[in-house]
């Protein structure tokens, strides 16, 4: 079986290539995504990686892992996921955005994605369209002046699903120095080449983060944010993307 399936819908017109991390076991989850994210037309099912079938000793021996990493077997295969994903845009030479399948996504993301990465400079590398509200963010909002550190509430999230879904938004790309999550970003192949050069080996490490204090290594977006200043990283504000972030269905935290 290919990792990578296409859904019912069918291109229709010019946007970037969407694939959603789901995996085989995960049928609801999937259905739920296509359900409540039915306006999305160039999309396909990316097969992701069960970490429980994975032999962790031979990541270490290939040198994708270290050994001391202290990851669950979901944040494992999340991890290889999102590496093969970057693997894909690097063969295809051109960007993708990915997805995992708790994303909910703006009806006009598509048409609204495509016009802020038109504002980018060419060198971008990742883009994040939304990020775990539970932790605060934190943007270059005046380069060289000051940061924002964004505290936002999930509260409302799952009950306010369709409300911000229709939400007349004007967003705009700002560089990125910090989020949590990863439920939905683009990735350029060269931010792919460059992210997968700086991640791998994956490690196990420690950081202090601006108002949320030390954070250790324990998933893929830990790894992506600790390296947000050596790439070309944005967000997009306000977000095109929430997630509930809800621990009691997380496949990374509960495999």
């Amino acid at each position: 079986m290919t990792d990578f399936a296409p859904l019912q819908r069918k291109r229709k017109e010019a946007s970037l290539q969407t694939f959603v991390i789901n995996l085989d076991r995960s049928t609801e989850r999937l259905a739920d995504f296509y359900r409540i994210n039915p306006h999305l037309k160039n999309i396909s099912r990316f097969r992701a990686v069960d970490g429980r079938t994975i032999d962790r000793s031979k990541l270490v021996e290939r040198g994708i892992f270290e050994e001391n990493v202290k990851y669950t077997d979901g944040a494992v295969g999340n991890a290889l996921s999102h590496l093969r994903l970057w693997n894909h845009s690097i063969n295809l030479r051109e960007p993708i955005t990915v997805a995992e399948d708790d994303a909910i996504i703006h009806r006009n993301f598509e048409s609204l994605t495509a016009q802020v990465i038109s504002e980018l400079p060419p060198d971008w590398h990742i883009i994040f369209w939304g990020w775990n509200f539970d932790a605060c963010a934190i943007f270059d909002l005046l380069p060289g002046l000051s940061m924002l550190l964004g505290c936002m509430t999930t509260k409302n999230i799952p009950s306010s699903r369709e409300a911000f879904q229709s939400m007349p938004l004007r967003p705009t790309p700002y560089r990125l120095l910090c989020c949590f999550g990863i439920p939905c970003y683009s990735i350029s192949p060269e931010g792919a080449a460059r992210l997968t050069s700086l991640v791998v080996p994956i490690r196990h490490f420690t950081m202090a983060i601006p108002g949320f204090g030390e954070v250790s290594n324990s998933s893929i977006d830990i790894v992506v944010i600790s390296l947000c200043k050596k790439i070309n990283a944005y967000a997009s504000f306000p977000p095109l993307v929430l997630t509930a972030n809800d621990p009691s269905i997380s496949t990374v935290l509960n495999p």
